[in-house]
Formats: C-alpha cells, sequence, structure tokens
C-alpha cells in the first residue's frame, strides 16, 4: 500500500517532473528497524525514461513507491536531465541530493543505480564509488538497470558474482571479475536474459520489458538484506558460506512417471552449472512400485530411486505424502560426509519445470532455507490481524512464538499474509534438519482434535495443512534473517498465469527459472501463444515430452 508521503512525492513527480529529496537522517541504524525501506536512487546525466514512463503499466518510481517505501535521488552535481527519449515525453530535469553531501550510506536499506543513456558521470565520481562500496560492505542491497551496471564495476563490488547488463561495457564487468550473463541479440534483445540475482545484488537490462520483474526482484533483495543486516548488527555470529553445490529431490509416486520424467530431464537439458546435480525420486512403498518406464527413464537420467515408509493415515491425508518424502531426501544426504554432500538440498513438487539455470537455489552466506510465498492467500493469515484458530492450533503444536511470523506478498493476488511459503520449492541446508521437522511437526499436528471441526466447515483448511504446518515448523525453527526469498522467476504457477498482474506477468517461458503447471493436464500450454517459447530448443523438448 501506498504510503501518503510516498503518494505526495509521486504526484510532485509527475505533475512538475521533478523530484527534492530530504536531507538523509543521521545514524547507521535508521535503516535497520521497523518502518518503510529507505532506498538512495543514483542517477546521472540523461536518466532514463522508464524513471517515470507513462506507457500503461507502472514505472520504476511508481512500482518503488508502490512498496510504500521511501525514495531520495542523489547525482553528483545536484541535479539531472533526461535522455532523450524521455526529453521528448516532457521529462524533464530533477533536483536531487548531492552525493557528496550524503552521510551514512548505512542509514539506507538500498541503493539503485538508475537507468540512463550516459552513466559515465556516476563511474567517474569519487563520492559515488565510494558510497557503493560502503553500501556493499555494510550489507545493503545493491541494483543496478542496464548501463548503470557499468558504475558497479567501477565501483569494485562485482568480484564473483553473477550479473548481466549493457553488452557496450561487457568487458568492463568481466575486468571486475563479474560472472557476466550477456546474449547475442544485441540489437532486439530477444534473448536478453530477466533480471539476474545474486543474493543481496540485482541487476538487469530491457528496463522496459523487464521493468516489473526488476522492481520486484529489488523489493525482495532489499527485504532479504535488512533482516540480514539487523541479525549482523544485533549478534555478530558466522554462518555457512554461500553454498556452491545442489541435490534435487521430489517424489515420484505411481501413475505421476511422467511428471517425474519431465522435472529429471528439464534440469538435465536447462540447468546450466546446475545441469549435472544429484537427483533423488522418492517413491512411497519402494521403487519396484513404479511402472518399469519409470524406473527405466528416470535411472538413464542420472537418478537416485529411494523408497521411503508411508503410514497409511497420512497417505489418506490430503497432499501430505510429500512431507515424510522431503524428510527422507534430507536424511539421506544428512547422513553424508560432509566432504561429499550437496550443500544446498532443492525439495520440488514433481509439476515443476526447470526452465534456466536456477543458480539462485544456491543459498548465499548465512542462509538456511530458500523459499517463494503461497500464490494466493486462501488460508494464509492476514497480515495485520491476529491469528485465527487454525493458524493458532499449529503455532501451539509447533512450538511457535505468533510475534515470529513476518509478513509475505503472496505471488498472484498480492496480498500481504503472514509467512507463509509454498511447499513446492523448498532449498535447504540438510544438516539443518528443517525438512525433517516438518515431518515431525506434521506428525503431532495435522491430526489434532481442535481441527477436525474446522475441516468439516472448510476443506481447504485440510487440503492446505501441511502447508500451513510448513510455516509454523519454520517459523520455530530458524529466524528470519536466515530465510531467503526467492525472486518471482522461481516456482511460477503457469496454471495461473492468465492471473497474475499484468506488470509481472512473463511473457515468455525463458523469463522464468522454475514453474509449475499443477497437472499433467496443463501440459499442452507450456509454450502456447499465453506462454510461448522462444527458443526452438525448448519448444522441441516441450513436444517431445508429450
Amino acid at each position: 500500500m501506498r504510503s501518503r508521503a510516498g503518494g505526495m512525492v509521486m504526484a510532485c513527480m509527475l505533475a512538475a517532473g521533478g523530484f527534492l529529496g530530504a536531507e538523509p537522517r543521521p545514524g547507521a541504524e535508521a535503516g535497520r528497524g521497523a518502518g518503510p525501506i529507505r532506498a538512495l536512487l543514483l542517477i546521472d546525466e540523461g536518466y532514463g525514461g522508464n524513471w517515470l514512463a507513462r506507457d500503461g503499466k507502472p514505472s520504476i518510481a511508481e512500482s518503488l513507491l508502490s512498496f510504500g517505501w521511501e525514495l531520495e535521488l542523489a547525482s553528483p552535481a545536484g541535479s539531472a536531465g533526461p535522455c532523450p527519449w524521455g526529453a521528448k515525453r516532457g521529462m524533464g530535469r530533477l533536483s536531487t541530493l548531492r552525493i557528496d553531501a550524503i552521510g551514512d550510506v548505512l542509514a539506507y536499506d538500498l541503493v539503485v543505480v538508475l537507468p540512463g543513456s550516459k552513466p559515465g558521470g556516476l563511474a567517474a565520481d569519487p563520492a559515488a564509488l565510494a558510497l557503493l562500496k560502503a553500501a556493499d560492505s555494510g550489507g545493503l542491497a545493491i541494483a543496478a538497470f542496464c548501463r548503470g551496471a557499468r558504475v558497479l564495476a567501477a565501483a569494485g563490488v562485482l568480484e564473483g558474482r553473477r550479473m548481466t547488463g549493457h553488452p557496450d561495457y561487457a568487458e568492463e564487468y568481466r575486468a571486475a571479475g563479474a560472472l557476466y550473463q550477456g546474449f547475442e541479440d544485441l540489437e532486439g534483445k530477444s534473448d536478453a536474459p530477466p533480471p539476474v540475482v545474486d543474493g543481496r545484488l540485482v541487476t538487469s537490462v530491457r528496463s522496459s520489458y523487464y521493468r516489473g520483474q526488476s522492481c520486484e526482484a529489488i523489493r525482495i533483495a532489499a527485504e532479504n538484506a535488512r533482516a540480514a543486516r539487523a541479525a549482523r548488527t544485533a549478534a555478530p555470529q558466522g554462518g555457512p558460506a554461500a553454498a556452491r553445490s545442489a541435490a534435487f529431490a521430489f517424489m515420484a509416486a505411481p501413475g505421476k512417471e511422467k511428471e517425474a520424467l519431465a522435472l529429471a530431464s528439464s534440469l538435465r537439458r536447462f540447468g546450466g552449472a546446475l545441469r549435472d546435480s544429484r537427483i533423488l525420486a522418492l517413491v512411497p512403498g519402494g521403487p519396484e512400485r513404479l511402472s518399469a518406464r519409470g524406473r527405466e527413464g528416470l535411472a538413464e537420467l542420472g537418478a537416485e530411486l529411494r523408497g521411503y515408509g508411508l503410514e497409511p493415515a497420512i497417505a489418506a491425508f490430503p497432499l501430505a505424502a510429500k512431507v515424510p518424502a522431503a524428510a527422507a531426501a534430507e536424511a539421506a544426504l544428512a547422513a553424508e560426509a560432509p566432504s561429499v554432500r550437496p550443500e544446498v538440498l532443492v525439495w520440488m513438487d514433481s509439476d515443476t519445470v526447470i526452465l534456466r539455470e536456477p543458480a539462485e537455489l544456491l543459498l548465499p552466506a548465512g542462509a538456511l532455507l530458500g523459499y517463494r510465498p503461497v500464490h494466493h492467500v486462501l488460508v494464509g493469515s492476514p497480515w495485520g490481524s491476529e491469528p485465527d484458530e487454525y493458524w493458532s492450533a499449529f503455532y501451539a503444536a509447533c512450538g511457535t512464538e505468533p510475534a515470529a511470523a513476518f509478513p509475505l506478498t503472496t505471488t498472484i493476488d498480492r496480498r500481504a499474509i503472514r509467512f507463509y511459503p509454498n511447499a513446492g520449492l523448498l532449498a535447504v541446508r540438510p544438516e539443518a534438519g528443517l525438512l525433517r521437522r516438518w515431518a515431525a511437526d506434521f506428525g503431532r499436528a495435522y491430526a489434532r482434535p481442535e481441527l477436525a471441526a474446522l475441516y468439516g466447515r472448510d476443506s481447504r483448511k485440510e487440503l492446505f495443512a501441511h502447508q500451513a504446518i510448513l510455516a509454523a515448523s519454520l517459523l520455530a525453527a530458524l529466524p528470519r534473517s536466515a530465510m531467503v526469498e526467492l525472486s518471482f522467476a522461481y516456482n511460477y504457477p503457469a496454471h495461473l498465469h492468465g492471473s497474475c498482474p499484468a506488470e509481472l506477468r512473463p511473457g515468455r517461458l525463458e523469463d522464468l527459472a522454475t514453474l509449475r503447471y499443477d497437472s499433467w493436464g496443463n501440459w499442452a500450454r507450456l509454450g502456447s501463444a499465453a506462454l510461448p517459447a522462444r527458443s526452438p530448443a525448448l519448444a522441441e523438448w516441450l513436444a517431445s515430452m508429450r
């Protein structure tokens, strides 16, 4: 919801074409507590029209203000004029803070280099480069649009990080130590990558096409970074290093062999640097229950078939069979020596397809969990109201303090709810035992007598009990700082594509890292006109799996 102050600032910007930022509040703690996220936006001469564009979809400014953030513009000279495209559309000179007059950058949560045709001023400005270095070392989120990535290279904050940016400066990125993700169609940018997220860093190209997705990635990175900074300030401590390896696991149920084969095949075909990762296929009752074709196909793809026990009561409960399957996969890896064990276990529902290298699943340093929010509120607990009897019962069963919950924004209906992750995609450190704890908490909680009447009145409360218990279990086990929300490109519900907000709706399958299609009957829609595949290789693969 847009703050009143933010709305007034936006009205001023759109009416007068200008922006006068308030002086930064003193004190390094200002950006770490409760209250709106504070974003410092660096702008140069020739600023990009996407900052204030009026083209039927939210501009960058409108998107960031819609998050309820406080925005402050800064430039080397204290003002900046638009690019030719923006000037033709009535955008004027903007009054800003002077970068060299800014005090402690740690009073902010986020620094963004905005798009523009001439980033050379920022790239050559000592105050701007020093500010970015301080922001990076202080744990702030950092983002850059298109040519703005050149400024990050000049500041020396790209070493060893995945990123993208305007190809004119590709050698500068590489010289700065970046793992640059470029593209071949330099004119049309048809194969340009979607926003690249590497922990606290977000970079993007095609600032018009990917405008909404870029702003959403920046929002998520800023919230993740704020939580991590708060924890580091309160109790500095070590944690696991950034992950470099992963194993992928899913349930391969009898009669669902097509889904399991498609998931395994998609990882091998489109997983990039992760394509050769281990695959664990968990089969209730044992691998012999799968068809011969299913067993042989999964074996050809290098999957390890592992059986697990499934109690009759849990087998009969909606969607509950995946809970002990996830725990069994985690237990198998946790039993291995740390020297050979993958650093991350990615648990996925079998109706998942991997479309490009899912690098965000390699958890950043300090993180024990990567997740995506649920698609809709449904049985979720709305933020701003007290937990109802359903959620209170699960919190009590899992030993969860209700105050530990923090807000999430649902993927499709964009509502604020208490922490409630989708159980179809989870990245965990196997040694943390989160999936095994989920299974133990589920065994204690799902059949509690006080819930029986609720299930009878609302079948959705029974259907999503496994997922609600997951939320309560994770909140009891982890602080917010150990969790990272993954970007919008992960776990995208293709079966709900028509309901996705227009500014976030992907235009092609390659805009996504992983998607869900819900049931095999929806497979034929993948690659259709509504959500096409740009590359012939992806289109051919989709057809071959039918």
